[in-house]
């Protein structure tokens, strides 16, 4: 079931959004080392996004979607075009970036982290499987 969550674009607001995520994973009984992989994830996703390109008075949402394999999150703002995942500038105007030590926690702890802009907005869809793949899954996989 996909719930959202919109708060404005403001640094006071990460609190709330920690809050959305906890609520929603103790709905779902996600493990706990699930949800703050999760919680760390998106406080430092939007803490970027927040310092490089959002605008106070705009709003960010957060979208949960949950299914039994994964959570997928999708987090939107309008600003100035900002993709902290990319160290290149791939088309899009860049005006900062996540820390490397933060790009690479946050690429470490999710399955999938994607950016792409519409119209003037940022979107980020973020995927975190819930089951790990066994060994014989993966071997069969692979062949």
């Amino acid at each position: 079931m996909s719930r959202i969550l919109e708060v404005p674009a403001g640094h006071e607001q990460l609190p709330e959004i920690a809050e959305f995520i906890q609520e929603k994973a103790h709905e779902e009984k996600i493990p706990s080392r699930r949800m703050w992989e999760l919680l760390l994830v998106v406080d430092e996703l939007v803490s970027s996004i927040l310092q490089h390109c959002a605008n106070p008075d705009e709003t960010l949402s957060l979208s949960w979607d949950f299914s039994e394999e994964r959570v997928t999150l999708v987090l939107s703002v309008t600003g100035l075009p900002y993709n902290p995942l990319s160290s290149q500038g791939s088309g899009e105007q860049k005006t900062g970036s996540l820390e490397e030590p933060g790009l690479s926690l946050v690429q470490k702890m999710v399955s999938d982290i994607s950016y792409h802009r519409e119209e003037n907005q940022n979107i980020f869809t973020i995927q975190k499987a819930l089951r790990k793949k066994t060994r014989k899954k993966q071997a069969k996989k692979n062949t």
